[in-house]
């Protein structure tokens, strides 16, 4: 995505987006990505690094979303359980 001469690569929910990003899953209701997901993590990093690389004339912004079931848990739960995930897909990057 193209915006007054930022872009923006989102990591969407679907399997895999457009920029070619994959979901990585963590365990239930928990904090930890899974031990098979971390290759998952890393082509991610390759494919986030690609991008910049790819788009030096602007000024990459990467967004990194967390997810939790919503039928689990309570919504303020829930997003703080989300943005542990994000967090911790931030740090490994």
């Amino acid at each position: 995505i193209e915006t007054n001469g930022i872009s923006t690569f989102i990591c969407q929910a679907d399997s895999v987006n457009e920029d070619g990003f994959k979901n990585i899953y963590f365990t239930f209701d928990g904090k930890s990505i899974k031990e098979e997901q971390l290759k998952v993590l890393d082509e991610n990093i390759k494919v986030a690094k690609s991008c910049i690389e790819n788009n030096k004339n602007y000024k990459p912004t990467l967004i990194i979303e967390g997810h939790a079931c919503s039928s689990a848990g309570r919504e303020a739960y829930n997003m703080a359980l989300s943005e542990t995930r994000a967090e911790k897909v931030y740090q490994a990057c």
